[in-house]
This record gives structure tokens, sequence and C-alpha cells, in this order.
């Protein structure tokens, strides 16, 4: 036969015995009771502990603030900042931004610390520290240079330096800031005839070309003979040798500092034909002006030159 139910949710019309009523009695009694009790949790989360969230032109606005609780949240709009309320003080929440470049993530404004950021080109991760950003991971950084020149020289968006049968001078310009104290520049290259590579400091457009500003201790091998030598002139020659395969690594210390800048390099220059004659240059290098330099530039003694220059600014996560 059938019966009908009222219920909470309406009536229910079903077939049934006296055991079957039972069991529907009891189901439907239990769901009104979960259902009440839903209610009542639905009532105290949007009465006294309800999230609020508040709108203020600036930090007088938001001192001014009354009736907020823990958890509470606002924006104050002249900072461009989200707040969270402690219980006892408003917090303000970390915020996020996103930079095409190094010119874009300096131009940045209203930011508190603890912020954080990504650099597109680079592809690093930013912390601002209350005074400046700093990348989140250690060791080397990629840098981008603000400008390159020479003939056949040009940059990527990342900051790879790209040499094209240059005929002469290569020169990095706006890769020495204040952000590091330290960098590494990697030079990896072929030329189209036997050369040695020596690099000068630059500062803006200009060389420094001082005649006994650079000195360069090295000790160098190539076949079965090493030798050591100090040298005092007007640019440091890195290669080892006069070859057509160049490959090396600088280390500068301090040179966006007005104090002398020093380092240490190691070269190797070779033959591509047969790869005969490689050699071997380590060397300690001195700049001995006190002077702030942002760019160096790399000449080869002759013919054109192809390959690749990465620079790199040594972070110490701080």
């Amino acid at each position: 036969m059938t019966a009908v139910y009222s219920t909470p949710f309406g009536d229910l019309e079903y077939w049934t015995n006296t055991d079957d009523a039972a069991i529907v009695t009891e189901s439907v009694i239990t769901m009104a009771s979960v259902r009440d009790a839903f209610t009542a949790v639905s009532t105290t989360l949007t009465g006294s502990y309800a999230v609020k969230t508040y709108k203020w032109a600036n930090s007088t606005a938001r001192g001014a603030q009354t009736g907020m609780t823990e958890g509470d949240h606002g924006y104050q709009e002249d900072t461009d900042t989200e707040y969270e309320y402690s219980g006892s003080a408003w917090v303000a929440l970390v915020k996020f931004y996103r930079w095409a470049n190094t010119a874009a993530r300096t131009a940045q404004t209203n930011m508190s610390e603890g912020d954080m950021g990504d650099q597109l080109d680079t592809n690093i991760t930013y912390r601002y520290n209350g005074s400046a950003w700093k990348a989140t991971s250690s060791g080397l950084i990629p840098v981008v240079p603000t400008g390159v020149s020479g003939s056949g020289v040009t940059k990527s968006s990342g900051g790879l330096v790209i040499m094209t049968a240059a005929p002469g001078a290569i020169s990095v310009e706006g890769c020495f800031s204040a952000e590091f104290t330290n960098y590494r520049i990697e030079f990896e290259a072929t030329s189209s005839s036997s050369v040695s590579v020596t690099l000068r400091m630059r500062l803006g457009s200009t060389d420094a070309t001082g005649a006994t500003d650079y000195d360069i201790q090295t000790l160098q091998g190539q076949t079965s003979t090493a030798a050591a030598a100090l040298t005092n002139s007007n640019t440091w020659t890195i290669t080892p040798n006069a070859g057509t395969l160049h490959d090396f690594s600088i280390d500068l210390k301090r040179p966006f500092l007005a104090s002398p800048t020093f380092g240490k390099s190691l070269a190797y220059s070779g033959q591509i034909a047969g790869l005969s004659a490689p050699g071997l240059r380590y060397g300690g290098i001195l700049h001995r002006l006190s002077t702030s330099y942002d760019g160096f530039t790399f000449t080869p003694s002759a013919g054109n030159t192809t390959g690749t220059i990465r620079i790199y600014g040594w972070n110490d996560n701080t």
C-alpha cells in the first residue's frame, strides 16, 4: 500500500508495510537533523565570525578603522597594499609582481619588505628586503646589459651577447651595477684567423686606457713548456697564445665600486684544425684606478669573431 509522510523537505509518498514505514520515518528524521545542524553553522558563520573587507585611502584611514576582528581584510589605495587583521594589528600581505626586464623591476614602487616578483627575461625570482630587490637564489645570476657596441655584436632579451663575424672590438655596457659586488664573464668564440684577445674596463662608452693601469700575473702552459710572467700595460692579455678557438672565464671583484678592480682569469686557446697546440693561461689581474666601471671591452687582435659572452652576478642572498 502507499502512505504519505510529511517532512521539512515536503511530503513523501512511498510503498510500505508497517516495518518499512518505521525505517523511512527514521531516515527522514535523520535527514532533518542534518539539515538543522548545517543551518545552525551557517547562521553562526554569517554572524559574528564573517570576514569583513575594508578599503582605505591611506594609512591614517586604516589606523582609524574600528569594528574589525581577526581575519578581516583591507586594501590601502595609496600604496596598493592588502592587509589582514591579526587580532591586534593590521599586517601587510605579500604582493607579487612580474617584470619584463631589469628596468621595469628597478622602476617598481609601493613595495614592502617581503614582497616578491619574477623577472621574465632572466626567469629569476626576487624578494624585497626593505631597501632593494634581491634574487632568492644564491650563486650566479644572469645579468642583462643595457647595451652593446661593435660591428656584428648584438644581445638577446635574456642578456646573451652574440658575436657574428665581429671584425673588431666587442664592448658590453651597463652590466655592472650596485645590485652585485662581484661578477663572472664567460667568453666562447672562434676566430677567422689566429688571434689573441685582450680585455679593458669600460665606463659608459669609454674604455679605460691608462698606459700602466693594468697588471696581470700569469702562469701559462703549452705543449711541455710552462712559464710565469708579470706584465704591466694598458690592457690585460687574456689568451695564452694566438689561436682560432677560445674559451675563457673571468672573475671580477668590485668593478662597480670606486676602488681598484681585481680578480682572476682562466683561458684556453687553440687551433680548430686538429686542435693543435692548445694553450692554457691562469692570470691574477688588477686595475689600479679607484674608478667605478659599468662595462668592459674585448679586443681580438685580428680577423672576425663569432661566439657568445655571458655575464653573471654573484648573489650572496642577503
